[in-house]
């Protein structure tokens, strides 16, 4: 069952008033019914680090190894758990974000949180190979809990701004991630997310992006059409081209790269109002 956060019924409500009063059409310079966004690498990041907090847990339990060693074994041990084929990809991809580690490519199996959990285990008992078993399950689970406190997460200082102005502008805004139910608890010690109408993981769908049922699911929980929304992540064959094989509009978000003649991306979620802006003027000179 998709969560539905405290007040999505009152926001709903706003929103069909705010589009039914005239006096708001010229307001609406948003021409998505439903802008949303990634979770990880999009809107928050981890800090400290994941390698640093791996090492600093590790070894306070006895291991000898190096936050290099882990920055160099979890990439390959993430891929090992999480990077599958799915039917209706061509070839399995690997995500990306600004940590480079905790973005989960793709299952195609049921995603549960149990299933992550399991493979999250297999992970750390992968890059901190050298610690007996014991030792080692009690290191995944501070690791576990870390990582699902709103403690352990940063927001961008470019997200606020840009998800006020698509509210303002008359967008319903929602989160879509490959995490699992953890999500909820990250975002709730973040005000600004509490103004999401709803947060929408791959654990709760049972597929994750880029598949398309996971984007079917989307569209289903916000009540809107795939082609009235948007999506936006910083993984470009995730969020950006599985959301457009799915019928959504999508623009890819590559922070810290350098500027791209390609129309939809973006560097940072501060270029997102003028985007949006500058395509729906097209749209209306087009029509």
């Amino acid at each position: 069952m998709l969560v539905v956060p405290d007040g999505f019924c009152h926001r709903e409500r706003h929103f069909e008033v705010f589009l039914s009063h005239p006096d708001n059409h010229a307001r609406r310079l948003c021409p998505y019914s439903a802008v949303v966004f990634d979770a990880v690498g999009t809107i928050i990041y981890a800090e400290p680090s994941p390698a640093e907090v791996y090492c600093d847990v590790a070894v306070a339990q006895g291991w000898q190894g190096t936050v290099e060693q882990v920055r160099e074994r979890l990439p390959c041990a993430m891929r090992s758990q999480f990077q599958t084929t799915l039917t209706s990809v061509a070839s399995s991809t690997e995500t990306s974000s600004p940590s480079g580690l905790l973005s989960p490519a793709p299952l195609q199996c049921v995603n549960q949180d149990l299933e992550h959990r399991n493979r999250w285990r297999a992970v750390v008992a992968s890059v901190l190979r050298e610690l007996d078993s014991q030792t080692c399950h009690v290191v995944f689970e501070q690791l576990w809990r870390h990582f699902g406190s709103s403690n352990a997460w940063r927001v961008f200082a470019d997200v606020e701004p840009a998800w006020k102005w698509c509210l303002d502008h008359g967008s319903l805004v929602a989160i879509a991630s490959n995490f699992d139910s953890r999500l909820q608890q990250v975002l709730q010690g973040h005000s600004l997310f509490a103004q999401a109408t709803r947060v929408i993981t791959s654990a709760q769908v049972g597929a994750a992006k880029p598949d398309r049922n996971f984007y079917r699911a989307v569209a289903e929980a916000l009540r809107v059409a795939p082609d009235n929304s948007l999506m936006i992540g910083d993984d470009y064959q995730a969020d950006y081209e599985g959301a457009r094989r799915a019928g959504f509009h999508s623009v890819w978000l590559d922070r810290g790269s350098t500027p791209s003649n390609q129309a939809d991306c973006l560097q940072t979620l501060t270029e997102l109002p003028q985007w949006i802006v500058d395509r729906s003027r097209r749209c209306s000179h087009s029509a």
